[in-house]
């Protein structure tokens, strides 16, 4: 449906994409007065970055490091358990026995 809104549109022709030759950008209404080389550079960028995974999306690299740091965080925790639970024992038996 084409409706009779007078919108300015940036064209780029070259997507660097082998699936895509154009791409049509419609400028937001409040940024129609922006100078037309800067409205260029940022759809220049836009699409340039189209290719590119979100930055939400991490590498399987940086999953295994985290993965690898907490499994350090929980070894380490288990450890301090441990210890501190040997001290209360030690320091149990130590007590029956000066008691005893």
């Amino acid at each position: 449906m084409i409706r009779g809104v007078n919108r300015q549109i940036i064209e780029i022709s070259n997507t660097g994409n082998q699936y895509f030759e154009r791409a049509l950008l419609f400028v937001k209404p409040e940024y129609t007065e922006t100078e037309d080389e800067r409205l260029r550079a940022e759809a220049d960028r836009l699409i340039a970055g189209l290719g590119r995974p979100p930055q939400s999306a991490q590498s399987a690299r940086v999953r295994r490091a985290k993965a690898a740091a907490c499994a350090k965080r929980r070894t380490r925790r288990l450890i301090a358990a441990a210890v501190f639970a040997g001290a209360v024992i030690t320091g149990y038996l130590i007590l029956a026995a000066v008691l005893h």
